[in-house]
């Protein structure tokens, strides 16, 4: 695995964990300056980055794959979770964070059809 890859993979990791932790989070620990910014974008973007540190760290198709299904359980489990934390439910957030995935996967797959990666996918 080379070690940029590895480094991707990391990022990845870090960044799952810290959108588990920060969504289930007690909305009153949550710091106000985070309200500037809608939540749907923050959600989208937070997904967005996931996945597009999926395409970059996974070897294959098939890990990536995986990281987007991993990526997307994840948003959804999330969204069950925060009720016991004193958060709100909201089908909304689920569909910006599949918004955010979808973005990455259509982005990462026109970067392939591009040629730039296709001996890596």
């Amino acid at each position: 695995m080379r070690k940029t890859r590895r480094l991707y993979m990391f990022g990845w990791l870090l960044l799952a964990v810290g959108i588990a932790i920060g969504s289930l989070l007690p909305i009153d620990a949550v710091p106000k300056a985070v309200s500037l910014v809608s939540d749907k974008i923050q959600h989208a973007g937070a997904y967005f980055c996931l996945g597009v540190l999926g395409w970059l760290g996974a070897k294959d198709r098939r890990g990536v794959a995986i990281l987007f299904l991993l990526s997307f359980v994840q948003g959804i489990s999330i969204e069950f979770l925060q009720p016991l934390t004193g958060r709100h439910f909201e089908w909304a957030d689920m569909i910006a964070n599949t918004s955010g995935l979808i973005v990455a996967a259509f982005l990462g797959k026109y970067y392939i059809s591009r040629g730039s990666t296709k001996d890596r996918i």
